[in-house]
């Protein structure tokens, strides 16, 4: 026995569209005496682009890798970034009734989150 009406199949119906833009954005940098020195006034300071930016140096699992910069590496570094989602704000309707004798068939009963924004600091040493 089906519950469905004649001619429609399972997983047939459409809900709404969906759209979701994700954006992060990071600068990662190191000072401090290189590993291997002693500390004192020969202090170094480099920048780069984090990774997969310009030059493609950057650690492949994330952050810095101590041969980031060339050379041996600072005895610290940081990176500052901002991350986004749902950039756009759009709402993203989920969950529909499927309930066919329901007033509300095919409607959505709630939305993914809007908007939001994120902040923060990789430090490492």
């Amino acid at each position: 026995m089906n519950d469905r009406p004649a001619g429609v199949t399972r997983n047939s119906a459409r809900g709404a569209d969906r759209f979701d833009m994700s954006v992060r954005l990071g600068k990662g940098f190191t000072f401090g005496p290189k590993r291997g020195t002693p500390a004192g006034p020969g202090r170094a300071v480099g920048f780069a682009q984090g990774p997969g930016g310009p030059g493609g140096r950057g650690n492949p699992g994330g952050g810095f890798g101590p041969d980031t910069f060339g050379g041996a590496a600072q005895r610290f570094s940081a990176e500052l970034w901002i991350s986004a989602s749902n950039v756009f704000n759009y709402v993203n309707y989920q969950t529909f009734v499927g309930n066919q004798r329901s007033p509300l068939y095919g409607k959505p009963t709630s939305a993914l989150q809007p908007r939001r924004f994120e902040t923060g600091i990789n430090f490492r040493f």
